[in-house]
């Protein structure tokens, strides 16, 4: 879609139009409930995660773990906004995953991820 770099020219209304465009084509596949919600409230945490993620592939890593970046980012007090806390369900962690590989091509391979069972909660 585009690139990690030219993300960050962005404001957040047009991060979330984005988003939004990701949701709709790929609607089919299974999300959890809220995601979309949620990450479109408070972008600034996707914002983290792909900062973290971009750094740690900048720096040679071929495969990133993106539950450990979410636990990163909690123990760093990152996913607050006006002094209260985001709750970022574990759940979403594969989907905040999902979202950043299918956003930046740059960022698709690096992760790994479990296919998901049919009847799963769906946005």
């Amino acid at each position: 879609m585009l690139s990690v770099d030219e993300w960050w020219h962005l404001d957040d209304p047009a991060k979330v139009r984005l988003i939004e465009v990701v949701q709709c084509r790929h609607s089919d596949e299974p999300w959890y409930d809220n995601f979309f919600h949620c990450i479109k409230c408070e972008p600034h945490v996707l914002d983290a995660f792909v900062q973290r993620v971009n750094r740690q592939r900048l720096n040679g890593k071929n495969r990133i773990r993106h539950k450990y970046v979410v636990e990163t980012m909690r123990d760093e007090g990152v996913i607050m906004r006006n002094g209260k806390a985001f709750n970022l369900d574990n759940n979403f962690t594969a989907d905040i995953a999902r979202l950043s590989a299918l956003l930046f091509p740059e960022l698709s391979g690096v992760f790994r991820f479990r296919t998901r069972a049919i009847g799963r909660k769906v946005a």
